[in-house]
């Protein structure tokens, strides 16, 4: 897990990365196509028959997330006091 600031948009960003049945434990929505939608039991379902499949392959399988920190709690600090 890290987090980064998003210069353009002056906020935080916490990613991480790990097992995807730990990082699927983790998420709200998924991103399809560019957009961001609820995550649902079928999509769940769906993303683990195929990190299994791929598992079974032999494939090295990670999960990635993102979330963006709200503004109001986790406001960009300024650098001018030191």
């Amino acid at each position: 897990m890290s987090i980064h600031e998003l210069a353009d948009a002056k906020q935080y960003i916490l990613v991480m990365k790990g097992a995807p049945e730990r990082i699927l434990d983790r998420c709200s929505t998924i991103l399809l196509n560019g957009t961001e939608r609820e995550m649902t039991q079928d999509w769940r379902d769906a993303f683990n028959q195929a990190y299994l499949e791929l598992g079974g392959l032999g494939e090295r399988v990670l999960g990635f997330c993102d979330f963006l920190l709200p503004v109001d709690k986790f406001a960009l600090q300024s650098l001018n006091h030191i």
